[in-house]
């Protein structure tokens, strides 16, 4: 989630800088700007399904007996995946 949040900083960033170059640089800055409003929209429905799993990932290591800040989700969604394949 962080390399998502991070990357479109970045987008918005190279958006602001790219501002003030103008007439020239004017569909430029349009494209990214259409990239930008969709993919903030994409990201908080990102972030939001990670929140969710997140929070069922715990409670599926609290079921188990673990603590779920010892478990990290890779861990649990392997451990999950490998009890599924067995059966």
């Amino acid at each position: 989630m962080q390399a998502i949040i991070k990357g479109l900083e970045k987008v918005r960033q190279e958006l602001d800088a790219s501002a003030n170059d103008g007439h020239v640089y004017e569909v430029f800055h349009k494209t990214p700007n259409q990239f930008i409003s969709i993919a903030e929209l994409e990201v908080g429905s990102v972030t939001n399904l990670y929140s969710v799993v997140g929070r069922n990932v715990d409670a599926l290591a609290l079921y188990f007996g673990e603590d779920p800040a010892r478990c990290p989700f890779e861990q649990v969604v392997t451990s999950v995946s490998l009890q599924i394949t067995w059966q």
